[in-house]
């Protein structure tokens, strides 16, 4: 099963994605990547999608808008719980 989960990535992997110099680097200039349409980490993971990332890196009308649903959302209202 777990061949048949997503990877996410996480800061270090995408700063060397974007050639930045640093994993500091690249969250310094973030914030300024989101406001351009920069993939935001996925909720509760803090990751990123690596197909969303590869669709911006590529740009043009590829660009996906970022997923709206977050499968590992889903589970979070069942932590904690027991039926």
């Amino acid at each position: 099963m777990a061949d048949e989960l997503p990877c996410l990535l996480d800061d270090h992997e995408v700063a060397r994605l974007l050639r930045y110099r640093s994993t500091a680097a690249f969250r310094r200039s973030r914030k300024r990547l989101e406001a351009e349409g920069f993939p935001k980490r996925r909720p509760v993971a803090g990751r990123y999608s690596p197909t969303e990332i590869k669709a911006w890196i590529d740009g043009g009308d590829n660009r996906q808008q970022q997923s709206p649903s977050d499968p590992l959302l889903e589970l979070v209202g069942q932590w904690g719980t027991s039926k």
